[in-house]
């Protein structure tokens, strides 16, 4: 029972958070706008991930589920790339604001999900990528650095996207979506070698969590309509440089109202 608890923690944990996260996303008056869709939409698909991770880290490497596995861990691999999409498609809308831009991508990106879906779902015919043997142990096979690849394409587009486009997001919100394809470019890479771990979509989950407190923070600082900052951060800011002003030093500023 202990081997189990040890096994599940950071996936209870990180379900136990998404799980608290969906249900403020579900509020009426978070639906309608197209990142909180966006949002939800990849919450609810990482929550999916780990929820397929538990059954396979419980039963792994028991020989009566042998034939379970092998099509609970191509499930997996062919359902993976859709959050890492879904969080391309955010960052796009987050950076250009703009409903037909992200649309647009999403097109762009078709083929490559089709052919890397493709890829997972061949492996029921020709096991190139893993298998299950007679112990009930999922095996990963010389091919498994090819899906490990593709899934590093959308996360190399955010990063390539974050770099490119800095100067439209704020510290905090650049800081916070580094979070997520970071850690899980490093976290996959030892997942690669130890296929047991079960670490990468716990670490997405704490990113999407630190990204949401972010993503709400400017909705609370900013006019949806004009998105200029509103009293509440003038407040926040005058406090800050108050409170952090030096001895005998003083500054000025202008409030105008148009």
């Amino acid at each position: 029972m202990n081997e189990y608890i040890i096994k599940l923690d950071s996936i209870i944990f990180a379900l136990i958070l998404l799980g608290f996260v969906l249900v403020y996303l579900m509020e009426q008056n978070q639906k309608k706008q197209f990142q909180n869709k966006l949002f939800r939409l990849l919450v609810f698909s990482v929550i999916v991930m780990l929820v397929i991770e538990i059954p396979y880290l419980l039963i792994n490497g028991n020989a009566r589920w042998a034939r379970f596995i092998f099509i609970l861990k191509s499930v997996y691999h062919v359902l993976k790339i859709i959050p890492l999409i879904i969080y391309v498609l955010l960052v796009d809308s987050v950076i250009f604001n703009n409903k037909i831009h992200t649309k647009h991508t999403l097109w762009l990106w078709l083929p490559y999900i089709v052919l890397t879906m493709a890829l997972s779902l061949l492996n029921f015919i020709f096991p190139l990528f893993f298998t299950v043997d007679t112990t009930g142990t999922y095996q990963q096979l010389r091919f498994i650095p090819v899906l490990f690849a593709l899934q590093y394409i959308p996360i190399l587009a955010v990063i390539r996207l974050l770099i490119a486009k800095r100067h439209r997001l704020d510290k905090k919100q650049l800081y916070l979506f580094w979070f997520i394809p970071v850690p899980v470019f490093i976290v996959s890479l030892f997942q690669l070698f130890e296929s047991k771990l079960a670490l990468t979509w716990p670490f997405v989950s704490l990113g999407i969590v630190g990204l949401g407190l972010a993503m709400q923070q400017k909705r609370l600082t900013e006019d949806y309509l004009t998105g200029a900052y509103n009293r509440q951060h003038l407040d926040a800011y005058l406090e800050h440089k108050l409170r952090n002003c030096k001895p005998n030093k003083t500054f000025a500023a202008f409030l105008i109202d148009v």
